[in-house]
């Protein structure tokens, strides 16, 4: 990745969009891996806790 290293501003700022962006991805995944590892229907799931409540 070539970055544009004139002022220590941008390459602090684009060390800091790469590290959001893998975060955000690795949140993302870690997500979508958790809701699709549980047995059953999730948003089922989640209905039938919040008819419950009613």
């Amino acid at each position: 990745m070539a970055v544009n290293t004139d002022s220590p501003w941008t390459g602090y700022a684009a060390r800091r969009l790469v590290r959001v962006v893998v975060s955000l991805w690795i949140l993302v995944t870690a997500s979508f891996l958790k809701i699709h590892g549980l047995a059953g229907h999730p948003v089922r799931a989640t209905w039938l806790l919040q008819l419950s409540y009613s």
